[in-house]
């Protein structure tokens, strides 16, 4: 199984020159090409089914502009009818490939041997791992044992048919989709049980909640199904062929001007701005940033919090293809935003322990505009969510080879550890203790060269990792994250009780002061009367 990362990463190249709504519908043309190429060989759902994975997986390493799809995905209706055992001769697929894409390509313009070529090409990507588990299988039992009708059966079967549009039998295992086409099947009405069945005596809601199993998961890959559906309600086959074209000709057919104007622009840009309501400390910690950070550009500050999209044009505008943002709450909470602008991810922490340049007053110091190293905690490399981080981390502090305002040497080193899992920076300055004109001094040597904190220095809580820029499905929640908010009303708590209890205290001690008083003065009015 993968995770969403790894799929987001595979399709960075292609959405690059087609919006994520064009690149969705053109797979979804790939895998109706591969049905029609099924349908004319006769071949099993099963098969079918299997071409479809080795298609998705191949491409997880490669991007369609820069392979032909037609071949590989005639290539993997052959792989799949051998590993299926419904073999069929190499010539007729490549015959009925011709005729199957005569309308959209003119034909398959390559023979058989182009195809077995590419095979061994298919089989090295996908790392001979060819055995591939389907959910129909787990569906046709589940179905059996509830006592479900052949029309509820048909229709979940359907279902499950169409999740290989989707990215979901890459991403869950077989019988979390069988159980989600069940799902949707019950939720949209099409379920009919055999009276005194299981399906039939039991409510269904409380058969799932019963189920030893993700349900989170579940409602993740509905939404997928009923995501690709919206998709589909706007797809259109005869204009497949120019979004593909559109997609090759971008990459083909730039002009010698465009290219030297892309030549001239460095993309790896940081867009660095600040929320309203920022204070002095966070002032001076954005221009030790920007001072450190010499690929960075400043804007102006951001009036609105919520609608944080718009991030995304102000990047495209400033030619950045990061951004960080500093949103200010109270007054007193500071919460970054880093993002790779515009198609994700993008990664909320709240800042914490913060000391400027100003406020340490160090001895070391450094050159501005000059370049870094980065130094990252082997502990990154311990989690998915931390390496998201290492590269997201790399992506925005790590100055570009030739960047306008950066300097040709490196004298500092930025440090990144995961300590109490926060992220904690460091700043250092690199310092040569014996000068380069001193006899004996070798820049190979650890002794000679040593470390000067210089700030700033902070670390940063993980919050929440998105899968798009600034916003979209989450992809990792921090569950130990205490809200600051949380943390002042548990002190303005504790305070209240310790308030309380003083005050009781207090009250106790009045009373037995006062009750120690009138019985003295009762024992001395007794004493009086008695004499």
């Amino acid at each position: 199984m993968l995770d969403r990362w790894s799929l987001v990463k595979s399709r960075e190249e292609d959405l690059k020159y087609v919006s994520e709504n064009d690149y969705v519908k053109i797979r979804i043309w790939f895998c109706h090409l591969i049905q029609k190429l099924a349908k004319r060989l006769q071949l099993r759902q099963q098969v079918v089914a299997t071409a479809f994975v080795y298609f998705k997986r191949f491409y997880i390493n490669n991007s369609l502009r820069e392979t032909d799809p037609v071949l590989v995905l005639v290539t993997c209706v052959y792989l799949a009818t051998k590993i299926e055992e419904c073999p069929i001769h190499i010539k007729m697929v490549t015959q009925e490939a011709k005729n199957v894409f005569q309308s959209e390509f003119g034909g398959f313009p390559y023979d058989s041997s182009k195809v077995a070529e590419f095979e061994f090409y298919l089989l090295e990507e996908l790392e001979f791992y060819l055995i591939v588990w389907h959910p129909y299988r787990s569906l046709t039992q589940i179905c059996n044992e509830l006592g479900m009708r052949e029309s509820g059966l048909q229709y979940a079967w359907f279902i499950v048919n169409d999740s290989y549009r989707t990215d979901v039998c890459l991403l869950y295992p077989p019988h979390l989709i069988a159980l989600a086409a069940i799902y949707l099947t019950v939720v949209l009405n099409h379920a009919d049980f055999a009276p005194g069945s299981a399906g039939d005596q039991r409510d269904m809601k409380q058969w799932f909640a019963d189920l030893n199993v993700d349900i989170k998961s579940i409602i993740e890959i509905s939404q997928e199904i009923l995501a690709i559906y919206e998709v589909w309600a706007d797809w259109k086959e005869e204009k497949m062929l120019l979004l593909y074209k559109k997609l090759k000709k971008l990459v083909k057919n730039k002009s010698s001007e465009q290219k030297s104007k892309d030549k001239r622009i460095n993309k790896q840009r940081v867009m660095m701005l600040c929320s309203r309501g920022v204070t002095y400390r966070y002032r001076h910690l954005l221009s030790d940033l920007e001072a450190m950070m010499p690929h960075s550009k400043k804007d102006a500050k951001l009036d609105t919090k919520n609608n944080l999209y718009i991030l995304n044009e102000l990047a495209d505008l400033n030619n950045c293809n990061n951004a960080v943002f500093f949103e200010v709450r109270k007054k007193q909470d500071l919460y970054v935003w880093m993002a790779k602008t515009p198609n994700g991810p993008s990664v909320k922490f709240h800042l914490q322990n913060l000391h400027t340049m100003d406020e340490l007053k160090m001895t070391g110091n450094c050159l501005k505009g000059s370049r870094h190293i980065l130094s990252f905690d082997k502990t990154f490399d311990s989690a998915p969510h931390w390496s998201l981080l290492k590269e997201l981390l790399g992506q925005v502090f790590n100055v570009p080879k030739g960047s306008r305002r950066s300097k040709p040497f490196i004298d500092h080193v930025l440090s990144f550890s995961i300590v109490d899992n926060r992220v904690w920076f460091r700043n250092y300055q690199i310092v040569e203790k014996n000068a380069q004109n001193t006899p004996g001094f070798n820049p190979m040597d650890k002794d000679d060269i040593s470390l000067v904190e210089i700030g700033p220095r902070f670390c940063l809580t993980p919050i929440r990792i998105f899968e798009g820029s600034f916003g979209g499905p989450t992809v990792y929640e921090n569950p130990e994250f205490v809200h600051p908010n949380f943390v002042r009303s548990a002190i303005r708590k504790e305070k209240l009780e310790k308030y309380t209890k003083r005050q009781k205290s207090n009250f106790e001690r009045e009373n037995r002061i006062r009750m120690a008083e009138e019985s003295r003065e009762t024992e001395a009015s007794d004493k009086r009367v008695f004499q």
